[in-house]
């Protein structure tokens, strides 16, 4: 159920001309979920129970099952505002609407509770001229222009996420922010690093500063996390430690 600021999606179809893949209709479905947009009406032979639909409808066959299959003369009927999806532009009537305004030009007769229908033609066919011509506005879907036409399922994704999107209701992932390492904690495992580094002769003795001020500002150019510090810290420690041991085990070792 969609909430206050999104209600408009109540307002909104997903009509489908002729629709004739059962996988396509089962991936609409998920993407109208994944969106929030509720009702979708259709013409074509396909039947919502079809074992392919509802096997690619993940986690949305009771919305599958609320799609309304009609004739296709009552495709459009009770709608207030189309929007024909179509790769064409057969006429120069300034009525071809670009996507990044989709939200824009159909806002306000949403908020009125207009339907609005969002038109989308045969897999195969389109959307013919007869069909566009009873769109107030047409959609063409931004692609490299050699390649034009776009799978029916994905076009439609593309479209509700952009009003979903454009319309200010989508919500992202929260992540979650680490806690930071102090400098006081990064510098104390550097003073360890340089410890080991000296200790196992990786510094030139005879120009240590050079190569330390290297080391050190990799560890100084970036913000580490604590756990990220401590991991960094605890390593240290182990290899300095096994180092020593080692070395002490070979001053006991009795010279031949």
């Amino acid at each position: 159920m969609n909430t206050a600021a999104d209600s408009w999606k109540n307002e909104c179809w997903v009509v489908l001309d002729r629709i004739e893949g059962p996988v396509n209709l089962g991936f609409i479905s998920r993407a109208m979920a994944n969106t929030g947009f509720a009702n979708l009406r259709y013409s074509g032979e396909l039947d919502t129970e079809d074992e392919e639909a509802r096997r690619f409808a993940v986690h949305s066959q009771d919305l599958l099952k609320s799609f309304k299959q009609v004739s296709r003369k009552n495709l459009l009927d009770g709608m207030d505002v189309v929007v024909g999806l179509s790769p064409r532009q057969p006429w120069s009537d300034g009525h071809d609407l670009p996507l990044d305004k989709l939200w824009v030009t159909l806002k306000s007769a949403l908020e009125r509770k207009q339907r609005v229908a969002l038109l989308f033609g045969n897999e195969a066919h389109g959307l013919d001229n007869a069909t566009l011509a009873h769109c107030r506005y047409r959609l063409a879907l931004p692609t490299v222009a050699r390649y034009r036409s776009m799978n029916l399922a994905q076009a439609v994704l593309v479209v509700l996420w952009e009003l979903h999107r454009q319309s200010g209701t989508a919500q992202g992932v929260e992540t979650s922010q680490p806690s930071l390492a102090g400098g006081a904690q990064r510098e104390q495992m550097l003073l360890k690093l340089r410890h080991l580094l000296e200790t196992t002769g990786y510094l030139d003795h005879q120009n240590p500063e050079e190569i330390w001020q290297e080391m050190a500002l990799i560890f100084r150019s970036r913000d580490w996390s604590q756990r990220e510090m401590t991991l960094l810290t605890g390593m240290v420690n182990k290899v300095l430690k096994q180092h020593l041991a080692c070395c002490k085990e070979m001053q006991q070792v009795p010279r031949q």
